[in-house]
């Protein structure tokens, strides 16, 4: 079973950033030029978080997680797919399908976190990955709350999907 944090960006700058991060063990794959799940084929990861979208991703993931072991979405298949009907039933049968066959042993755990309602399997893996210092987030920016332009900064920032980690909006000062 391999441990290591792998980091997929698209732009060569960003490398830099996430490097200084001090993590011995990084890994980061430009998403757009290669497939993590061939260059990694075989090395057994315990999870996947996938922040990018898409059939590709989890067709890749397969390749380096067992079964059992975790594939986590926010996004889904489609990562420009409005809200609609078609979409909600399409989603939802590529979801069951995926679970069926996860759960008969044959692919890893999908898991879409759009469509959960509970916080189980966050809270799973909280315990199991972050408290034991198996991963750890990287901040892109913390924003003020209390101050408008910052909360606009913010927005501005998620809608360009060019943030270097998580976006943080602090609510208690120090």
């Amino acid at each position: 079973m391999s441990a290591g944090v792998i980091n997929r960006y698209n732009i060569i700058e960003n490398v830099s950033e996430v490097t200084k991060s001090n993590h011995d063990d990084l890994l980061v794959i430009d998403y757009t030029t290669y497939n993590f799940g061939e260059l990694l084929h075989h090395q057994n990861y315990d999870v996947v978080f996938d922040c990018v979208g898409g059939q590709e991703q989890w067709e890749s993931a397969q390749q380096i997680l067992k079964p059992g072991d975790r594939f986590v979405t926010i996004v889904g298949d489609d990562p420009h797919s409005n809200l609609t009907v078609k979409n909600i039933v399409t989603v939802s049968a590529g979801v069951i399908n995926r679970k069926f066959w996860s759960l008969i042993g044959q692919e890893p755990s999908y898991i879409f976190h759009a469509l959960k309602q509970d916080y189980r399997h966050l809270d799973d893996m909280r315990m199991n990955y972050i408290e034991m210092g198996k991963m750890k987030s990287i901040i892109d920016r913390v924003y003020n709350f209390y101050k408008l332009e910052e909360l606009h900064a913010m927005y501005d920032r998620s809608k360009s999907r060019r943030a270097q980690g998580k976006m943080v909006a602090q609510i208690v000062q120090d």
